[in-house]
């Protein structure tokens, strides 16, 4: 049986031997091309990555590879990271009126902005995330706590709230600088 056909019928101990087979590499290469991201982003990106595989099967949109499973979950990570650095470029630009404020000034402000943006979000994502960062529970216990399965689904869901939470906060940010 191919591996997208043992993919296709959610053999999902084969998902995890691939995710784990190749992530170690990943991280090592693109810390090399990215050295000014974090490795939590590096690894977010690569577990996306092989959901986004495992996503195209399930819908059909991916019957075969043409080259191996480890390029084709590259490429999409590889290709997140430049999109997101690209993104932070641009917020680097959209962050340099704060640097009138004080330090602290700055701060409280993006406490407060950030506060207001996490209440926007749905109960599950903000039970997450407030999980994660302010509780500083480990992806098992979170994925334990909140029935996610196993810790990739728990990682996917707060790579996808932080994206969530990011995205409105740069949209706050951008209105009120207008």
């Amino acid at each position: 049986m191919q591996l997208i056909d043992k993919l296709k019928q959610g053999d999902q101990e084969l998902l995890q031997a691939i995710y784990h087979q190749h992530k170690n590499r990943f991280v090592n290469i693109m810390k090399a091309r990215f050295p000014e991201c974090d490795v939590l982003v590096v690894e977010d990106a690569y577990s996306e990555a092989v959901e986004v595989l495992f996503n195209n099967i399930n819908q059909g949109k991916l019957t075969h590879i043409e080259q191996s499973i480890e390029s084709y979950i590259f490429a999409i990570a590889r290709n997140k990271l430049y999109r997101d650095s690209k993104k932070a470029q641009q917020n680097l630009r959209l962050s340099v009126d704060l640097e009138d404020k004080s330090e602290q000034d700055v701060w409280e402000t993006e406490r407060h902005l950030m506060s207001k943006c996490l209440e926007q979000l749905g109960e599950r994502c903000q039970k997450l995330l407030k999980l994660f960062y302010y509780s500083y529970k480990s992806l098992q216990s979170i994925t334990t706590e909140m029935g996610f399965g196993d810790t990739q689904n728990a990682s996917a869901a707060k790579y996808k709230c932080s994206q969530k939470l990011k995205k409105r906060m740069l949209n706050e940010m951008k209105n009120q600088r207008h």
